[in-house]
């Protein structure tokens, strides 16, 4: 990610920054100003307090450092381990919810120790099966995982690689490797197929995967080049259902560093058969690429006006056609996770529902899912103790909550 080599003690400034501005006397619960967006156009002025409501439910606790809006519900799993990475989510065909992550270390022990896995609810989130081991490598730390479940049923997991990072003046070494895996089942998790490289290279997240209508797989992701070192984003494409894949063009935006550039996009097929990437930067805004071939191609990268801290966001397409975006807003940076819907294509948003937030350790890198009509499952990390210690967690909301409560 660069999530793997970011300042721990940078992020925990910011945290406490945050923490000191509450206790202040910032209001709890707010509601944002209503006045229309300019076309596309998600600036901080949409959800600036005007007034606080001392009778406004209370948000509730998420762990230690976590806490929700009053309208969502925490289904986070009880993982014992200290390490919980990832927080993909996706419905099987028996219309179970499976959720994957890499535990119960981090990047940095002993390859082999870190393995993928995969832990299943049947009643919304109230309890969640026994853990189950999808992935393992002797000779890397398997990490990072994303899922998604295609038409016909068959689950596709996908995850690094991890094996080193280094840089070096302004270029990583050659010794930085983290590939990036895929492995599927087609028993509904009861067995896995044997893991398949499909990208070689430093990848530092998994951000998850389409199926595109006409039964594209694509997984996006970004990836270092050199002279100077940065991120250039690009996307592994499979037309014959995972079998095998091809790589797309790079998408570069320039950049200088070993988080500058083009970061951990996202993907969502547009209604027009195009393919829409949402990119993290560095730059206070999303950026966007466009496919028109299935993301085969990407047309030139340029700047939206989604506002956006440098993290990744997550997108998904509704029932009832609308799209969701899941994402840290520039104001509050890591510490607020907000959710937005749009109903011309990603076009225009309406004003942000904030969901969660966390002090210290933020609610960050999430994925956004609709289980079913009219409800959204949000996962996220909270990272109180830097990256090798992150804890996915998981929480549940509805359209229509979200629709009464942007802006709050």
């Amino acid at each position: 990610m660069n999530h793997i080599h970011e300042s721990r003690r940078a992020f925990v400034a910011r945290s406490a920054a945050t923490l000191a501005a509450s206790i202040a006397g910032a209001p709890l619960f707010v509601r944002a100003q209503s006045a229309p967006l300019k076309p596309g156009i998600i600036s901080a002025a949409t959800y600036a307090p005007t007034y606080s409501d001392p009778d406004a439910p209370r948000w509730k606790a998420s762990g230690e450092f976590v806490t929700i809006h009053p309208a969502c519900t925490d289904i986070t799993h009880d993982s014992p381990n200290p390490t919980v990475l990832g927080c993909g989510l996706a419905r099987m065909k028996d219309g179970a919810v499976m959720t994957v992550y890499s535990t119960p270390t981090g990047y940095y022990s002993k390859p082999g120790t870190t393995w993928i896995a995969g832990r299943v609810t049947k009643d919304g989130g109230k309890s969640w099966s026994p853990e189950s081991v999808i992935a393992r490598h002797p000779d890397c730390q398997p990490s990072h995982p994303s899922v998604l479940t295609t038409r016909d049923g068959v689950i596709h997991v996908f995850y690094l690689g991890f094996k080193t990072w280094k840089w070096k003046g302004v270029n990583p070494t050659d010794e930085t490797q983290s590939d990036l895996w895929t492995t599927r089942s087609s028993d509904n998790g009861a067995t896995w197929s044997e893991p398949q490289m499909i990208f070689k290279g430093y990848t530092g997240a998994s951000n998850g995967a389409i199926e595109t209508r006409d039964g594209h797989l694509i997984v996006p992701y970004s990836h270092y080049v050199n002279d100077p070192g940065r991120l250039v984003n690009q996307a592994s494409v499979s037309t014959d259902g995972g079998k095998s894949w091809s790589l797309s063009n790079d998408i570069d935006i320039g950049g200088a560093g070993d988080h500058e550039g083009a970061l951990e996009p996202c993907v969502i097929e547009l209604k027009d058969g195009r393919v829409w990437m949402l990119i993290r930067t560095s730059r206070k805004f999303f950026w966007e690429s466009f496919s028109s071939d299935g993301g085969k191609t990407w047309s030139e990268a340029k700047a939206t006006t989604i506002d956006a801290t440098s993290a990744p966001g997550h997108l998904t397409r509704l029932a009832d056609g609308r799209i969701a975006l899941v994402w840290n807003r520039t104001q509050k940076k890591r510490t607020e996770l907000h959710l937005a819907l749009s109903s011309d294509e990603g076009k225009t948003w309406t004003p942000s529902m904030n969901v969660a937030k966390g002090t210290p350790g933020g609610a960050t890198y999430p994925f956004v899912i609709e289980i079913d009509p009219g409800e959204l499952w949000t996962g996220y990390h909270n990272v109180p103790k830097g990256w090798n210690f992150p804890r996915a967690r998981h929480l549940r909301v509805s359209v229509s909550a979200v629709i009464k409560n942007v802006g709050r």
